[in-house]
């Protein structure tokens, strides 16, 4: 399945915290999705997180927002988001937005040919 959690900022900041630390980028971590519009830039020399943009703007730590995991990566979040799943259904309960991902995906290829896209540096490390 691919539900829908709401996040605060600070609980965002953690999971972009978590899956862009040296540590995951050793061949074995997880790899996310990132949306178009979603800006993050990692500090390596003091492994941080320097800034985390949605949209031009910076994310605040106490608004809330939207992110969706399908069930594999929200039953192992702790591990691989660093953050538990009564942390991902802190605000709200998940909803369920779709029970095959396959269907979602083969829907969208289906309405959108021959997708161009550039390199637009939603993940930065320095």
């Amino acid at each position: 399945t691919f539900s829908r959690y709401t996040v605060t900022g600070a609980q965002l900041h953690a999971i972009f915290s978590h899956i862009m630390r040296k540590e995951n980028r050793n061949g074995e971590g997880e790899c996310y999705q990132v949306n178009r519009g979603v800006h993050a830039v990692y500090d390596e020399v003091f492994n941080r997180l320097v800034s985390l943009d949605i949209g031009d703007n910076p994310v605040e730590l106490d608004q809330s927002y939207q992110i969706g995991l399908q069930s594999y990566h929200s039953t192992n979040s702790e591990e691989n988001l660093g953050i538990t799943m009564e942390g991902l259904s802190q605000l709200n309960p998940p909803k369920v937005l779709a029970s095959s991902m396959q269907a979602v995906i083969d829907e969208y290829l289906r309405e959108h040919q021959a997708i161009k896209r550039n390199v637009e540096g939603r993940l930065v490390y320095r």
